[in-house]
């Protein structure tokens, strides 16, 4: 089992978060994910100068370094770069130590902070994979199903979710949870979601899952006609949604999906696996997360009559302009992948591209189980069951850009926000397996943490004057403090003075004073907050 390493660094910055933002490149493999603050997702306040701990999980090695940049508002306040192989840019868990102080080796002003992590990587000169099949979450008994969280706003960013439709000692029905490295998710590798999963009939309970970009994880149940439910991130009972029943299908066989949109805008798509059927139907989603009883969707191409489909449906994806791409059920038509024009009203008729026949590509055509498009609509990835292969296409021409070998049937795919490529495939009568596929090319992303840190300012003497034997030390500090928050340090020399037990403090809102009586003819004064 490859560990994962935790490692501290010690770097003088001041850091804090606020929304997460990623800055993709069309080649990129290697981000920073599940970034923590004093190992909290929560958005913590310190006094200025205090240590704070910053934690993230880089789903491979950093190769070409990492650099974590400090901002106050759009100003950068500090910008440090960790080298390659030193702690900070390891595959798995790094932690970063903040000591508080800024460029000039000063504690920070008080205010709102954010914090970004862009990590670099060399790169490959061909398309590599990036996981380890020996990892014990690579491993999976019967995967039909994966997908990885892209939405960059969520505290579950990269996450990686597989469906397991086989039961094995240790595995069983239900979903696997990761972190973008292939560990376990914090809270625990497996859910089933409190639904009863079957595997029935053909290893189909659960079938394909999505993460939409509403941040909720849908998954497919297709031991029958096909319905699907939807969780929180952790896949927790309480959250289950039923999004589509029996009754929002029209009578097809209702089995590859997608969801798209976010709010009012989400929509649900599937692909009805009829012959002469329903092609491709599509649903608006409620504002609960679920489609209206009754509701059966709007067909938006039927197979055959000149429809450009030419056999029943398997597997849908939708790009980010609304383009749809379809593969067809495995081993019955002339072509297995295809795709169309985003539905403007009308029905469908006639396929930007189609792929895959008896004079494309390997030569024969293949059972393409599944299909998946990049962020950025420049790439569909297939899952190819008969050659054992992730088909990486050309999503504008359907051309092909490489046909790599996995040596055992493809059943799913899913691709990050970054650019790798992801493949689920069976390995039969055995522990079968999930990888991650990196495009050629140096890349590099910026992932920026959701928590904001807020600082507090110290406090800082304003005054001090002296009536007879009476001293009055006037100071300012945070206005939600209580005088009680603050002690007076005195003495005779400035690297000996200790608490002041006789001062009395008082004020409120900001403004504070310390009132003591002393015969001293000259003392040093510090307020401090313990």
């Amino acid at each position: 089992m490859k560990q994962h390493q935790t490692s501290p660094i010690l770097l003088g910055l001041v850091i804090a978060v606020a929304l997460t933002s990623l800055t993709w490149s069309a080649h990129a493999n290697v981000y920073a994910t599940n970034i923590k603050i004093n190992g909290s997702t929560n958005s913590p306040t310190v006094f200025a100068g205090n240590s704070i701990a910053i934690s993230y999980i880089l789903n491979e090695p950093a190769s070409a370094g990492v650099t974590i940049g400090i901002l106050s508002g759009s100003t950068v306040v500090r910008s440090v770069a960790v080298a390659a192989g030193n702690p900070g840019t390891l595959r798995g868990a790094n932690t970063v130590t903040w000591d508080g102080k800024n460029n000039a080796g000063n504690p920070v002003a008080g205010g709102d902070y954010s914090c970004s992590i862009t990590a670099r990587s060399s790169g490959y000169t061909v398309w590599t994979k990036t996981t380890s099949d020996d990892n014990p979450g690579n491993q999976i008994w019967e995967p039909w199903g994966i997908a990885v969280n892209q939405n960059t706003n969520s505290f579950y960013y990269g996450r990686l979710f597989v469906a397991n439709s086989y039961p094995y000692t240790g595995d069983p029905l239900g979903f696997h949870k990761l972190n973008a490295d292939g560990s376990p998710a914090e809270e625990g590798m497996l859910s089933d979601g409190g639904y009863t999963w079957t595997g029935a009939p053909y290893y189909e309970s659960p079938f394909r899952v999505k993460v939409g970009p509403d941040d909720r994880f849908y998954a497919l149940d297709w031991s029958g006609n096909g319905v699907v439910m939807s969780w929180d991130q952790q896949i927790t009972p309480a959250s289950l949604l039923n999004v589509m029943t029996d009754y929002n299908n029209p009578g097809g066989n209702l089995g590859g999906f997608t969801v798209t949109g976010t709010g009012a805008n989400r929509q649900l798509w599937m692909a009805d696996d009829t012959t002469s059927g329903y092609g491709i139907i599509r649903w608006d989603i409620q504002a609960d997360g679920t489609l209206a009883s009754g509701d059966q969707g709007t067909q938006l191409m039927q197979v055959g009559s000149g429809s450009g489909l030419d056999d029943s449906a398997f597997d849908v994806a939708v790009d980010k302009n609304g383009k749809i791409y379809v593969t067809v059920e495995p081993g019955s038509a002339t072509y297995m992948i295809m795709r169309f024009p985003a539905y403007a009203g009308s029905p469908l008729t006639t396929a930007d591209w189609k792929a895959d026949n008896t004079s494309y590509g390997d030569g024969n055509g293949d059972n393409d189980f599944a299909i998946e498009v990049d962020p950025t609509a420049a790439y569909a990835a297939v899952a190819r069951s008969d050659s054992n292969a992730l088909l990486i296409l050309d999503a504008n021409t359907g051309l092909t850009i490489t046909n790599i070998s996995v040596s055992n049937p493809a059943h799913a795919v899913a691709w990050d926000n970054v650019g790798n490529a992801y493949v689920a495939f069976d390995v039969s009568g055995a522990q079968s397996l999930w990888q991650a596929w990196s495009p050629p090319g140096t890349n590099q992303a910026t992932t920026v943490a959701l928590e904001t840190l807020h600082v507090l300012p110290l406090p800082y003497i304003t005054s001090i004057s002296r009536t007879g034997n009476n001293v009055t030390i006037h100071f300012t500090g945070p206005t939600s403090d209580p005088p009680s928050a603050y002690v007076l340090l005195s003495g005779a020399v400035v690297f000996g003075i200790t608490n002041n037990a006789g001062a009395t403090i008082t004020g409120s809102a900001g403004s504070y004073q310390a009132a003591l009586s002393t015969s001293a003819s000259g003392q040093f004064y510090r307020v401090k907050r313990p």
